[in-house]
């Protein structure tokens, strides 16, 4: 099945409890689905932050897509 979930910020790792929530709950994700997290996904902090990151939305089996917000000027 081809799923689309949309999600709010993520904060790099500081908020994904969401993530984690919905994984674990009865409508689990597959390789087929796409998670999008609109908004503060915080992969662009820094480097640690990016490893954190990308190795916690890896473990999930699941497309992950982010929409980078607007930075203010």
């Amino acid at each position: 099945m081809n799923r689309i979930v949309l999600c709010g910020d993520t904060h790099g790792i500081l908020d994904t409890g969401k993530v984690v929530r919905y994984q674990e709950g009865p409508n689990k994700l597959d390789k087929n689905d796409y998670f999008i997290i609109c908004g503060d996904c915080g992969l662009v902090w820094d480097s640690d932050t990016l490893n954190d990151c990308v190795d916690f939305y890896q473990s999930f089996g699941t497309n992950i897509l982010f929409v980078d917000g607007k930075q203010s000027l």
